[in-house]
């Protein structure tokens, strides 16, 4: 089971999030040991992205 723990700025805790789970206006798709995937929930502008990545670990030379 792949699980990711989220951590928001100010926040008082953590989130452990699953496959499956909503996550205000998008559900996790994919966890992997690079990245996270989110998909968007609700339909907004058809313009915006319907996936989003997050890496979680950092390639050589980014930004940490």
């Amino acid at each position: 089971m792949n699980v990711v723990i989220i951590m928001a700025p100010g926040a008082k805790g953590a989130y452990f999030a699953r496959v499956g789970d909503e996550l205000y206006d998008a559900v996790v798709k994919r966890i992997t040991f690079e990245s996270v995937t989110f998909g968007l929930a609700s339909g907004g502008d058809a313009n915006s992205p319907r996936e989003i990545v997050r890496r979680v670990r950092p390639k050589p030379g980014e930004d940490k």
